[in-house]
């Protein structure tokens, strides 16, 4: 998907996986995969607005595999931005895991969500390579 960045900047190049509405909390609408500075970048959406303003714990399970990352809050609450996350999902997809649960830790409340990761693995190639045209 294009979009225009809302900061004002060119467009933004991404890909987005929903949530496995039967296994999620309704907060968290699912991931998106975009173009950042240094490559791929991994955004939580959200459809409620996290109070935070700061950094969350977040915690991806792929598998047996438990991966906690300090986030950063975007847009207004409405995104999370996880650092060196893409990595972790890119290798369980490799591995043929076949979703990844996500834990926010947000207070007063946590959110958890179960993305699908199937055709993952095309989509982040095929979002490498225009990340790596910029």
């Amino acid at each position: 998907m294009k979009s225009r960045d809302p900061s004002g900047g060119g467009e933004i190049v991404s890909v987005m996986h929903a949530v496995d509405t039967a296994k999620s909390d309704v907060g968290l609408a699912g991931m998106s995969l975009r173009c950042g500075a240094i490559g791929p970048e991994v955004i939580l959406i959200l459809l409620d607005r996290v109070q935070s303003t700061g950094r969350l714990s977040v915690t991806l399970k792929t598998g047996s595999i438990n991966t906690q990352f300090e986030a950063s809050v975007l847009q207004d609450g409405r995104a999370i931005l996880l650092p060196l996350a893409v990595t972790a999902v890119s290798n369980a997809a490799k591995r043929g895991t076949a979703e990844v649960s996500i834990t926010v830790n947000t207070r007063p409340q946590t959110i958890n969500g179960i993305v699908p990761l199937a055709g993952l693995l095309s989509a982040l190639n095929s979002l490498s390579i225009h990340c790596s045209g910029k």
